[in-house]
């Protein structure tokens, strides 16, 4: 079939990059081509659809609770909405007819309802490919992941992933392996977050409600049993940089450079981490000011602006971008800790926030870990990647090494700089000098932000450049 092998073609040199040893069949390439987050179609449950409603019903009800009884929601206007402990009860005592006539007519429509069955989004062909790669998947033979950059889908071999990561967490300059077992660590870092929260709540700096979303401790500082306080183990995991190959070491099937991501979430300090969060962001952006991107529209509208100012015309102008080579395995803990105590001072946030946030995370950056294969790794070099409170503390240190160490010193290049924008390690500006001053302002600006550990790498400069997946001219 020449359509079948055109099609495969297309994708096997696009949108899945098959980089292991292992023949993949076509049927493979089609299956993965929707892409990881694809969601098969599946039979419909009567018990599900009734038990969903049930708890729709639920947490209506506690709305309308709510509602009706504004005082009782500790969490109006919270910034810890997303800490609140999961409960199945339902509002005491609390009666309301619109409330009583919904749950009623829904409850009866699910009971007479019959659901039938969605139509199915695989083909034949692709079903078979599914069941090849979940086959392959189960024998340990191949792994499939997301490339780090662009959104192509990888395909290696589960032996060279194991490798790559093996060989990440042996160098000694980026982890320290820890002689504990992951019980151990898990318990000692439980330990060491519960001391250090029950110490800041004596000197009341926190409450006695952040004690409780912190650590599950009751007014009695016995732990609850709710599941939310019952944490996983962090992992590690490796994202493949496939951009960094040329085309003829694609098609060599070339390892790609790998960077390790802390999958941190439900770990033993993930609730401190969603804790500090929001507190971070409002410093964070405060902060940074002028220099911060939310995103993708947010620049756009920045760009907006810039047009209809007219503040270019008249002036030969150069678009470009900076990009700061591995950036949180490259920031420097006690310049993190540093910047965050001058971010902190004269802040947004009471001076009782402000103790806390900078105890809390100096115990996230003391108490980090990873594991892999039952074993406890512990960063040796850099800020964790991939926690709650990583991008803030980016933003914040390479803020204050930009304004307040490097510019400073190179006013007579920084002048040019029209327009400097930044999201987290990737910065988009508009140069009004010559392309031989640009090269020197990179010069110059890399040799007083490596002494720190930071290094601005990959740059484009000219008419149009590539940022945030977009072009710009």
């Amino acid at each position: 079939m020449i359509w079948l092998a055109e099609k495969v073609q297309g994708i096997s040199s696009t949108v899945v990059r098959n980089l292991s040893s292992k023949e993949i069949p076509d049927s493979a390439f089609l299956y993965l081509a929707k892409g990881l987050n694809f969601v098969e179609s599946k039979k419909a449950s009567k018990p599900e659809l009734e038990y969903d409603t049930q708890e729709f019903l639920r947490k209506l009800e506690w709305r309308a609770f709510f509602h009706e009884n504004p005082k009782d929601d500790s969490f109006t206007g919270d910034d810890h909405k997303d800490l609140r402990i999961p409960s199945r009860k339902h509002p005491e005592g609390f009666n309301n007819p619109a409330f009583d006539e919904i749950k009623t007519r829904l409850r009866g429509f699910v009971a007479n309802f019959i659901p039938e069955n969605p139509r199915a989004n695989l083909t034949s062909l692709e079903t078979r490919g599914k069941n090849w790669i979940l086959k392959e998947i189960e024998k340990e033979t191949l792994f499939i992941t997301k490339a780090d950059k662009g959104g192509a889908t990888l395909i290696l071999d589960y032996d060279v992933v194991l490798e790559c990561v093996r060989n990440a967490l042996a160098k000694p300059e980026n982890f320290a392996l820890e002689s504990v077992t992951e019980a151990q660590k898990m318990s000692e870092v439980q330990r060491t977050i519960r001391q250090e929260v029950l110490s800041l709540y004596d000197a009341q700096l926190v409450t006695e409600k952040d004690k409780k979303l912190i650590t599950g401790l009751n007014e009695n500082n016995n732990v609850m049993h709710a599941h939310c306080f019952k944490p996983v183990v962090p992992y590690v995991y490796p994202l493949f940089k496939i951009h960094k190959l040329s085309k003829e070491q694609i098609e060599a099937k070339t390892t790609p450079p790998i960077r390790l991501v802390h999958a941190t979430r439900e770990g033993p300090l993930y609730r401190l981490e969603k804790w500090v969060s929001p507190y971070l962001t409002k410093v964070s952006r405060w902060f940074c000011e002028d220099e911060f991107i939310l995103d993708s529209p947010a620049l756009i509208s920045c760009i907006k602006d810039i047009n209809s100012s007219g503040q270019l015309k008249g002036n030969k102008i150069h678009l470009f971008t900076l990009d700061v080579v591995n950036l949180y395995p490259s920031i420097d803990p006690d310049l993190a800790i540093r910047s965050l105590k001058d971010a902190l001072d004269g802040s947004v946030l009471h001076e009782s926030k402000c103790q806390a946030v900078q105890a809390f995370t100096e115990l996230i950056f003391r108490n980090s870990f990873v594991c892999f294969q039952d074993k406890v790794y512990k960063g040796t070099k850099g800020i964790p990647t991939g926690n709650c409170v990583s991008r803030q503390i980016a933003d914040i240190t390479l803020h204050a090494l930009l304004y307040s160490t490097a510019k400073p010193q190179m006013e007579n290049l920084w002048q040019y700089i029209s327009t400097w924008k930044r999201f987290i390690d990737d910065v988009f500006g508009i140069w009004i000098g010559t392309e031989r001053q640009f090269h020197l302002f990179v010069k110059t600006l890399n040799q007083l932000t490596k002494p720190f550990g930071i290094e601005f790498g990959d740059w484009q400069f000219g008419a149009k450049v590539n940022y945030l997946d977009m072009n710009i001219y």
